[in-house]
């Protein structure tokens, strides 16, 4: 008598508990989209951090020449360009290393790493709300031109905003010092006698510091690095090009 089950479907019992069948089973499929973003990263990484350090190396060249000094967009300029060059060698730089090399910097001492999230988190900062300062003067001096020439815009009033927004970014990201570090985990399964393993260097240390970088801090940088530079920046564009055009 005939069965109505194929070879291949009849059931293989291993045990009581596994129950496989001589069917194939499908493999998940391979993502090749970390392998194309590695290999962006290593060939497009070096062109965007030359161009980086040449443009703003430029800038700075050409804002030190005499006939440039004096002014407020002077200023801006070249605080930005400080700020973006601390921001290509802090992140840029050693993330296009770490993808080359496998050489992760902020692993191998966790005083490299709060020192580099600092350096990185700062510089941007900076970067940001400089460019805040600088998208507001031109908004005053396109809109309200005789406004403009109070000396809270003039260049001095600039090295002082300028000031200001490397203070305030500092401020911001002290917390690094503390919420960033070593982290440990319990290898024994927390016994009478407790071992720890490194987990990373670059980790969060406690439970609480944990909770600050992941749900804390996120809404912290939305705000102050995005939300707001954003529509400030959007709000005084728009009515530049409106003064500009009209």
């Amino acid at each position: 008598m005939k069965s109505d089950m194929e070879p291949s479907d009849v059931p293989l019992v291993l045990d009581d508990d596994v129950i496989m069948t001589s069917q194939p089973v499908p493999q998940p499929s391979k993502s090749y989209g970390p392998v194309v973003a590695a290999t962006l990263w290593v060939y497009a990484g070096p062109c965007i951090f030359i161009v980086g350090m040449c443009g703003n190396i430029l800038i700075l060249a050409v804002m030190s020449q005499r006939r440039m000094r004096g002014t407020s967009t002077c200023v801006y300029l070249q605080s930005m360009a400080v700020a973006d060059l601390c921001v290509l060698v802090s992140g840029m730089l050693t993330e296009w290393v770490e993808a080359l090399f496998d050489v992760v910097f902020k692993e191998l001492d966790e005083r490299l790493c709060k020192l580099e999230k600092f350096m990185f988190y700062t510089s941007s900062d900076t970067s940001i709300w400089i460019l805040v300062a600088f998208t507001v003067d031109r908004f005053i001096a396109v809109c309200f031109p005789l406004q403009h020439r109070r000396s809270c815009f003039s260049a001095t009033s600039a090295k002082y905003y300028a000031v200001a927004a490397s203070l305030t970014a500092v401020a911001k990201n002290l917390h690094v010092f503390w919420t960033r570090g070593a982290e440990f985990r319990l290898a024994n399964g927390g016994g009478v006698e407790a071992e720890f393993e490194l987990v990373s260097n670059c980790g969060r240390p406690t439970d609480e510091y944990r909770q600050f970088e992941f749900y804390v801090r996120p809404w912290i940088a939305f705000t102050l690095v995005f939300a707001v530079p954003f529509c400030v920046i959007v709000f005084c564009n728009i009515f530049i090009v409106r003064a500009m055009v009209g």
